[in-house]
């Protein structure tokens, strides 16, 4: 499970997915047939919002 609050709308979590799972309208949605859970996304997120279980 993929929990993003209270995202700001940087987009480098998108930027940096290998598998163009994540995007990005109003806030960070991630299409879960795409994730492999590579985790890199929770990382680049300056805030820390990114908790994958």
């Amino acid at each position: 499970m993929m929990e993003i609050k209270d995202c700001y709308g940087c987009s480098g979590c998108v930027a940096v997915c290998p598998n163009g799972a994540l995007t990005l309208v109003d806030v960070v949605e991630r299409m879960d047939d795409k994730c492999i859970k590579y985790r890199i996304c929770k990382h680049v997120c300056p805030a820390g919002l990114i908790k994958i279980e």
